[in-house]
């Protein structure tokens, strides 16, 4: 529970940074993730609670990538590609989605 209360602080604490540091996302008729093309390979997958963290890349500010509702870690394909060199990500799946358990 401790942890979990940690990640929603550094969520909260880091929120603000992302936000005013995120470029405009260009205008494409593009889909927004690409399902056919699988995720990189994680360096890192392991259980907090009842949610499933992978982490992506090893040096740089982490950043935590939480998808929406009815999805998983794929959501974030583009973004983890974009920022896997150069930052710590740690993409949430919560439990009852993207095949993990209630």
């Amino acid at each position: 529970m401790k942890v979990l209360a940690l990640l929603y602080l550094l969520a909260l604490w880091l929120a603000p940074l992302v936000t005013e540091a995120a470029p405009a996302a260009p205008a494409t008729s593009a889909p927004a993730c690409d399902m056919v093309t699988p995720l990189p390979q994680a360096a890192e997958t392991f259980t907090v609670g009842t949610l499933r963290v992978q982490r992506y890349g090893d040096q740089g500010r982490p950043v935590i990538l939480i998808p929406g509702l009815a999805s998983g870690s794929w959501a974030w394909q583009g973004s983890i590609d974009r920022l896997a060199p150069e930052h710590r990500l740690y993409v949430l799946t919560l439990a009852g989605f993207d095949g993990t358990a209630p």
